[in-house]
């Protein structure tokens, strides 16, 4: 009877503590919706990165993988607002056609988690087009495929 309980408590503890480690990132990404929102993609981007760092290993790859989708695409969004933005006001660089790049990176993260997410295939499709864009002007001379 008393191993019974300590088998239950302990179940019940290793629960507690799967549900612990879940809400931390979920509140860091949060507040990178919020900076989203307010067009701070510099820090939108930042929650997001901490809040995917902050994912548990194993358990996020059992339990929380809509988490995760989340996070990328978000993430993906954030970095493509900040490419453009980038790309906007001092022209096309390097730095943004790398920032459209990690965008992409993230989208197509999301997009294996959940390949038929309209919004994320969306952004995907937008991040996609602007790096085609740059890649033709970066390389003017390169014949289509």
């Amino acid at each position: 009877m008393k191993i019974i309980k300590i088998l239950m408590i302990s179940v019940l503890l290793a629960l507690l503590i799967i549900t612990a480690s879940l809400f931390w990132p979920r509140f860091v990404y949060q507040q990178g919706i919020t900076q989203l929102e307010l067009k701070n993609y510099n820090q939108a981007a930042a929650y997001f990165k901490r809040a995917e760092q902050a994912m548990p290993g194993a358990i996020s790859t059992w339990f929380a993988k809509a988490d995760l989708f989340r996070i990328y695409t978000n993430h993906g969004q954030a970095l493509y607002n900040l490419g453009v933005k980038d790309w906007k006001e001092k022209g096309l660089t390097m730095t943004s056609f790398n920032t459209l790049t990690m965008s992409k990176s993230y989208l197509s993260k999301a997009a294996k988690i959940e390949p038929s997410d309209y919004i994320n295939t969306y952004w995907l499709t937008r991040t996609e087009q602007g790096l085609e864009k740059a890649y033709a002007w970066f390389h003017p001379t390169s014949k289509p495929v």
